[in-house]
C-alpha cells in the first residue's frame, strides 16, 4: 500500500497553502494600506510628500506600539478623490513595507499647527505637524 499522497499530490497542495498565505497577507496589507492611505488624506493635506509620509509612519508607529491594525489607530480617515488615491496608496504601500526611511524619527502621534502630544517628547517639526513619541498609549 502507497503513501496516500504522492509528490505531485504534495507539490499541488503546497501550492494552494502558499497560495492562501500569500492572498492572505495581500488582503490585509490591502486594507492597511486603505486605511493608511485615508488617514493620511485627512491628516496631512496641504504637506509635503514628506510631511505625508511622516503622518504614514507615525500612524504605523502607533498601530505596532499598542498591537493592533492600523485602521483601530485613532485619526480621522477620508476618502480620497479618484485621482489622488493611487498615489497615496503607493506611499502607503511603500511605508508599510518598510521602503523609506521614517522622517517623524519613530513618532507615534502628531499634532497639525504645532500642538504637542501631552506627555510626548518631540521627535520631528515638518510643515505643520509636530511628531512626538508618546510612552503610554490606549488603544481606543
Amino acid at each position: 500500500m502507497g503513501n496516500f499522497f504522492d509528490k505531485h499530490s504534495l507539490f499541488a497542495l503546497g501550492i494552494i497553502v502558499v497560495t492562501f498565505i500569500v492572498l492572505s497577507a495581500t488582503d490585509v496589507e490591502a486594507g492597511e494600506r486603505d486605511c493608511l492611505s485615508k488617514i493620511a488624506y485627512a491628516e496631512s493635506r496641504g504637506e509635503s510628500v514628506l510631511g505625508t509620509m511622516a503622518v504614514m509612519h507615525s500612524a504605523v508607529n502607533h498601530a505596532r506600539q499598542i498591537k493592533s491594525s492600523v485602521c483601530k489607530v485613532p485619526a480621522v480617515q477620508l476618502s480620497i478623490p479618484d485621482n489622488l488615491r493611487q498615489a497615496y496608496l503607493s506611499l502607503a504601500g511603500l511605508v508599510l513595507r518598510g521602503g523609506n526611511p521614517d522622517p517623524s524619527n519613530g513618532s507615534n502621534s502628531w499634532r497639525s499647527k504645532g500642538g504637542k502630544a501631552k506627555g510626548g517628547k518631540v521627535t520631528a517639526h515638518i510643515g505643520k505637524h509636530r511628531f512626538s513619541k508618546v510612552i503610554h498609549l490606549a488603544n481606543r
